[in-house]
């Protein structure tokens, strides 16, 4: 199965258990739609799964055909039809998952200052940094955004004395949607 069907296949299974997942108290549900093969077993939806998911779809955007797009259209309007009529819940369960995500990344680089973090886990660990920021947009609070921007920042800070600028550490078609300005954390590794 190509890619693009694939992650679209997936998204759309997210979405449509999106709705129930808002209203459960479960940070990290099951996917019950059916996924197609390539990506079995499916990751556990979180909106931070969700996003990266769609961050993937709009990578891979130019290869679908007018049938896939169609799909896509219909999925970002499901998508704004649940952040509707369950803003407040999704607000919520965005904030708590990024703030789970930056205590994962808290300890990552605790443990790579303190020489027990392995440099070589940087490409898997970085993704709690990058899902904590794409779901700034999802928890948009006042209070809650600059608390979790504070902590990115200072996390940042204790990042950028590890960081050795270098390679993509994402598939490569990713580039286009992760572009090294805001999220230069991509563009290389740390050392110890």
């Amino acid at each position: 199965m190509p890619e693009a069907e694939a992650s679209l296949a997936l998204a759309e299974a997210m979405g449509e258990d999106l709705e129930p997942y808002l209203q459960s108290p479960e940070l990290h549900w099951p996917v019950t739609a059916r996924v197609p093969a390539p990506v079995q077993p499916a990751p556990r939806l979180s909106l931070g799964t969700l996003q990266l998911t769609l961050d993937e779809l709009e990578a891979l955007r130019p290869s679908l055909n007018p049938a896939q797009e169609t799909r896509r259209l219909k999925l970002d309007s499901r998508l704004e039809a649940a952040r509707g009529r369950h803003g407040s819940a999704l607000q919520r369960k965005a904030q708590a998952e990024q703030g789970s995500r930056l205590r994962l990344w808290r300890a990552y680089l605790d443990d790579l200052t303190e020489g027990g973090g392995s440099p070589q886990d940087y490409a898997g660990e970085v993704r709690n940094r990058l899902i904590a920021a794409r779901l700034a947009v999802w928890a948009a609070s006042p209070s809650q955004g600059s608390a979790m921007g504070e902590a990115s920042a200072a996390h940042d800070r204790q990042l950028r004395a590890l960081f050795q600028p270098g390679k993509f550490v994402l598939n490569d078609r990713l580039r286009s949607v992760y572009p090294s300005e805001e999220f230069w954390y991509l563009y290389g590794g740390v050392n110890k």
